[in-house]
């Protein structure tokens, strides 16, 4: 894949593209990864699509220089200076989210669903709100508290440490805290990651009534596993738009995004 940068306002986004087709495939990787993490698609979809990867903020080698928060407006205008820097159509846009990846493609039809005909949600976040989260993002007190917590995690890790023990917490969860806390650098990572994602938060009653309007196929994929995100979530998410959506529950945990899936993918955004 090509590597690009473009510039926005005081930060430079990367993205990567690649492909011949004339339909536009826009890609959003998971937390703590990059674009690079659909190369392994290029071989099988390159043909059909051109392929884009953007690496949000805070991930890959994107810069994010703002003062505010990064929007779905942001992104929309970013996608639309991508098409006109490449001479691209817009006009037929399928989107595939992994994970935080997912719940961005969602907020995404709020946008932009006239010109989607496709969305391949792999393990999407975004299908309820986590009440954590949501306070520490969406919450002034919420917020100072997560801010003191990454400067002096020690409270906090003691608590979960005897969740687990307590078989309060699942082992997922546990070592998602672990590997975030555990390192100065990471914990800062995920203050400033999370802060700046807040504005995305999609509908989710607005996304199934513009799915039904502008007759947008959903493919919802998830690991039978899975103890981040669980299969349920879409199903239910499914309920009264059968005809457009469908899930596809296979035997795997929460990092479905990797080769040895590739034809379960390569299915869903060719199907």
């Amino acid at each position: 894949m090509q590597s690009h940068f473009l510039n926005y306002r005081s930060s430079r986004f990367h993205y990567l593209f690649t492909g011949r087709g004339e339909r536009l495939l826009l890609c959003f990787h998971g937390y703590g990864e990059s674009g690079d993490s659909y190369t392994f698609l290029v071989e099988q979809l390159g043909d059909k699509f051109t392929l884009v990867a953007i690496d949000l903020p805070y991930h890959g080698k994107t810069e994010w220089k703002e003062a505010s928060d990064f929007t779905p407006g942001i992104l929309r205008d970013i996608i639309r200076q991508i098409a006109l820097e490449h001479q691209w159509k817009d006009e037929d846009i399928c989107l595939i989210g992994f994970s935080m990846g997912g719940r961005i493609a969602l907020q995404l039809v709020e946008l932009l669903a006239e010109r989607i005909s496709r969305l391949v949600l792999i393990a999407p976040d975004g299908m309820r709100v986590n009440p954590w989260y949501w306070f520490a993002t969406q919450t002034q007190a919420g917020n100072t508290l997560f801010r003191f917590t990454m400067n002096r995690p020690g409270w906090f890790l003691t608590v979960v440490r005897a969740g687990r023990i307590l078989g309060l917490t699942n082992r997922s969860f546990y070592k998602f805290v672990c590997q975030s806390l555990g390192d100065k650098e990471a914990r800062s990572e995920l203050y400033l990651r999370w802060t700046c994602m807040r504005r995305f938060r999609p509908d989710l009653n607005k996304v199934k009534r513009l799915i039904l309007a502008h007759s947008i196929r959903v493919r919802f994929l998830y690991g039978k596993y899975d103890r981040v995100i669980l299969p349920a979530r879409g199903e239910r998410f499914c309920t009264g738009i059968q005809q457009s959506a469908t899930v596809l529950i296979i035997p795997a945990g929460h990092q479905i995004l990797q080769e040895r899936y590739l034809e379960d993918i390569v299915n869903l955004v060719k199907d």
